[in-house]
């Protein structure tokens, strides 16, 4: 799957929204990851806080895997 991803959820009973989520924790290489994160493809590129830092240093298209 390619494609920009934001993985905003964190508490689901559905059984897809779990299957996403345990994909969004092996993408960020952290089980205990919590939403949101941002993966691009099959790239992981962060969390929001790494998401903020990047548009405040005006880097988001690296961040985003873009660039």
């Amino acid at each position: 799957m390619s494609g920009l991803r934001v993985y905003s959820t964190s508490v689901t009973g559905s059984r897809e929204i779990k299957s996403q989520q345990s994909e969004m924790r092996a993408l960020a290489g952290n089980p205990k990851a919590t939403p949101p994160q941002i993966v691009n493809g099959d790239q992981y590129c962060g969390d929001y806080e790494l998401f903020v830092e990047a548009v405040e240093q005006n880097t988001l298209q690296e961040f985003l895997k873009l660039a």
